[in-house]
């Protein structure tokens, strides 16, 4: 038997090596893995950083209501008289029913 020549088997192995390098090119970027999959997660990474965007807005609203009920007297006031009902003696309280259901 012949040996092959060393040529021609360099040649094979490179073929080979480059068409699997090819194949796992294709892959990377186009199997699931690949850019349908990074597309995916740079959407989902835009909406969340929207969303904590959205949620650092709420949160610094509701640090000035805080502290506006904790310094200004007139909010308090607000807030006693609005949530719990209270009135000063010299107000005029006018009870208004609401509407009676049918039946």
């Amino acid at each position: 038997m012949k040996p092959i020549p060393l040529p021609w088997l360099a040649t094979v192995l490179m073929a080979l090596a480059l068409v699997g390098s090819v194949a796992l090119t294709l892959e990377t970027l186009w199997g699931q893995a690949g850019w349908p999959r990074h597309r995916a997660l740079t959407h989902e990474v835009n909406a969340i950083l929207e969303e904590n965007a959205q949620l650092a807005r709420t949160l610094e609203t509701l640090k000035r209501e805080i502290a506006a009920q904790a310094e200004r007297p007139e909010v308090q006031e607000a807030l006693v008289r609005d949530l719990l009902g209270y009135v000063r003696p010299q107000d005029v309280v006018v009870r208004l029913e609401g509407e009676r259901q049918a039946g």
